[in-house]
């Protein structure tokens, strides 16, 4: 699957399930149902699907008698804020650079890094501290 069909299919762009994809998507599960997922990649994934609303397989396991199963938010709804430094952590994680990261999102590094201060997260702000510095 490219990541532009899965892109679509996550958005929910395609208006049914081929046989074919069903059978790829049983067969992936069933690959990868024991692997414990590990790090700041799953986190985030977690908490975006938290934010969409999806819900994991389990949470389909009485599919017969139970159409929509019920969505448990087990995360505490996190402030804009939170979400911007999620993001910047994310793009500094990739190996972005901070000046692309600025530009992208459209912020200062003083407002990123004052942000980083606020919540506590010297770690981000730091290389936007530097670009301030280097100014």
């Amino acid at each position: 699957m490219t990541q532009a069909n899965l892109t679509g299919l996550v958005n929910g762009h395609h208006d049914q399930v081929t046989p074919a994809r069903r059978d790829a998507v049983h067969a992936l599960f069933r690959e990868l149902w024991t692997v414990k997922p590990v790090g700041w990649v799953h986190d985030r994934n977690r908490r975006l699907a938290v934010r969409n609303g999806w819900v994991g397989p389990l949470a389909w396991d009485e599919i017969d008698t139970d159409p929509e199963p019920a969505i448990v938010d087990t995360e505490e709804e996190q402030t804009k804020g939170e979400r911007v430094l999620e993001d910047v952590e994310w793009l500094l994680a990739a190996g972005e650079s901070p000046f692309l990261i600025l530009t992208t999102m459209h912020r200062t590094a003083a407002s990123i890094a004052k942000l980083a201060d606020r919540y506590g997260r010297r770690d981000i702000a730091r290389p936007f501290d530097a670009l301030m510095e280097s100014a």
